[in-house]
């Protein structure tokens, strides 16, 4: 059986897609202050939720981030000494 369906009146015409409702668990203060910050943005506690998993979700995993910073600093382990203010000269220079 598939996640249960739910429409404020019944009428789904303000909504771009199916919804499902669910139940969460929040401690007292977490709750509190996810309160504030919905009276203060003017959302719902809805809308911040799923604004908040969108952007867990989007986050890179720890782990490939940390390998990828270990690639650069592989390659920049190679690269020796330089002084970066010559190297933005350069570059402009080179755009002229």
């Amino acid at each position: 059986m598939g996640p249960s369906r739910s429409y404020p009146n019944g009428d789904n015409s303000s909504y771009p897609d199916l919804m499902s409702k669910v139940m969460v668990s929040l401690p007292d203060g977490l709750l509190a202050e996810l309160d504030a910050e919905v009276k203060r943005r003017g959302t719902s506690r809805s809308a911040l939720l799923a604004d908040a998993a969108r952007r867990e979700l989007a986050r890179r995993d720890p782990a490939d981030l940390a390998a990828a910073l270990e690639r650069s600093e592989r390659r920049f382990r190679g690269a020796g000494s330089f002084e970066s203010a010559d190297l933005v000269r350069a570059d402009r220079d080179d755009r002229r």
